[in-house]
């Protein structure tokens, strides 16, 4: 399972879904490309704080701030790949080869069963269109009634 977003950081809700499956389901987060650089957008200073990652190196210290961010709130994620008691944050690479071989967007959760992906959920475009439907919502139903 792949996918991350503030709302669902901070907010706990990507937690709660790792906490009610991880025994049933084998979670990764991907960290990608930065959703929102500076001056790419124009939603305004509050929600572009970053650059686009130009190095590797750039990429590891975002996602450790993301982990640092977390262990204030929930204590969700690790960079412990062997942990089977916190989700798994890993990176993509510079190329963004994960992003591009699975249409991965930034706040998509995507769901592979046997080298398929069985789900893919809405990217923030569609998002958009219910803003009072989290990611982790619609992965949730999903998961509910794929494993009761």
């Amino acid at each position: 399972m792949f996918g991350v977003t503030a709302a669902c950081v901070l907010g706990g809700t990507l937690h709660e879904l790792f906490r009610d499956f991880k025994d049933r389901v084998d979670f990764l987060c991907v960290y990608l490309a930065e959703a929102h650089p500076k001056g790419r957008w124009g939603f305004g200073f509050d929600y572009q704080k970053m650059d686009q990652h130009k190095t590797i190196q750039e990429r590891v210290e975002v996602a450790r701030s993301l982990m640092e961010i977390d262990a204030q709130n929930h204590h969700t994620f690790t960079d412990d790949l062997s942990s089977q008691t916190k989700l798994r944050l890993v990176l993509d690479n510079m190329d963004n080869g994960f992003a591009l071989a699975y249409d991965a967007h930034p706040d998509r959760i995507l769901v592979i069963e046997g080298g398929r992906v069985t789900f893919i959920g809405r990217n923030v475009n569609d998002q958009l269109d219910q803003p009072h439907m989290l990611m982790t919502d619609e992965a949730r139903e999903w998961l509910q009634e794929r494993l009761g």
